[in-house]
């Protein structure tokens, strides 16, 4: 069950990774990047699950 949760939590973090980069990730870079911040995202955080997934993809293109 877990493993499938951070599955879901990848693909979704991908997808806002590519659409908030504006071209500047690949495909490969925007799943190795949800993958690393898959596995530090928790959702039993309340302030880190209300912000929600594209938040938090919002903030690694910041980074970037």
């Amino acid at each position: 069950m877990v493993k499938e949760k951070r599955y879901t939590i990848e693909s979704e973090l991908t997808n806002a990774l590519l659409r908030f980069s504006f071209g500047k990730l690949t495909v490969e870079e925007a799943e190795d990047r949800a993958r690393t911040a898959a596995a530090n995202w928790d959702s039993s955080n309340e302030a880190l699950a209300h912000k929600g997934l594209n938040w938090y993809a919002k903030q690694i293109v910041a980074k970037l």
